[in-house]
């Protein structure tokens, strides 16, 4: 094997060392410190504010005007009612859905909220991406006001502090960031993850009964996904290894 071709190996090794090679996860109450922290990793960004059009089957102007389906999809990103899988009321059999209000609009004319035709829990939003998406950020404001709102990510056996884990449901991060009106949550995930539900803070209590949760509405999402440019320390790598094959070159 020539030196060209030794370089380039070791070029695509430490690509895929680098890539396995994750930081910590990161929360953000303030929306940007997480802007700023995306463009600083290189991340490319999706925005959903609710406006479009892939939306105007779920519009509900009034609580006598309600429209809700399980799920919508906009920018390849899809919106899931999620709380009969996490709140399973045996004695319903209403289908709950997705859909979108002026009241919950953090910016623009409408927020989401998940519709439950009466049932008594809490707001639970699956998010399900396509790709894997790095971060996930958005506006919550939950009724009544100072409930904590967070990420729970399904099936996950280890949590990083202060993030915890819920035997039987996955990891649980708090969003830390309750008040009145919208509030701002965070959250980078360098390992990257495709699915992640929005709820507020659950525990498991002695009898193994799951408790907690909020009603909220968000809007302005904005997730952090790749844009095709190599993760900072694979492109010095990788400058690093062409280099050398240029140099062994002349």
């Amino acid at each position: 094997m020539n030196r060209i071709t030794w370089a380039v190996v070791l070029t695509i090794g430490v690509i895929g060392w680098v890539g396995q090679t994750q930081g910590a996860i990161e929360r953000y109450k303030n929306e940007t410190d997480y802007l700023n922290r995306l463009a600083e990793l290189g991340y490319g960004t999706i925005h959903e504010g609710f406006e479009s059009g892939a939306w105007d089957a779920v519009r509900s102007p009034s609580i006598l005007d309600i429209n809700a389906l399980p799920s919508i999809t906009s920018q390849t990103i899809t919106f899931e009612s999620a709380g009969r899988d996490i709140w399973p009321y045996s004695f319903s059999t209403r289908v709950y859905g997705v859909t979108t209000n002026y009241n919950w609009a953090n910016s623009g004319t409408w927020g989401l909220y998940e519709d439950h035709q009466g049932d008594p829990i809490p707001t639970t939003i699956r998010i399900i991406a396509p790709e894997p998406i790095y971060g996930i950020g958005c506006y919550v404001d939950t009724n009544p006001d100072l409930q904590d709102v967070g990420f729970l990510f399904e099936g996950a056996t280890t949590a990083e502090a202060p993030g915890y884990v819920l035997p039987g449901y996955g990891a649980m991060y708090p969003g830390d960031n309750s008040g009145a009106g919208h509030q701002f949550i965070g959250l980078i995930v360098p390992d990257g993850f495709t699915e992640v539900i929005v709820t507020g803070v659950l525990q498991v209590n002695e009898e193994n009964v799951l408790e907690g949760g909020a009603i909220y509405g968000a809007d302005d999402f904005t997730f952090a996904v790749t844009s095709g440019i190599p993760e900072p320390g694979a492109a010095m790598m990788l400058g690093i290894a062409l280099a050398t094959v240029s140099r062994r070159r002349k």
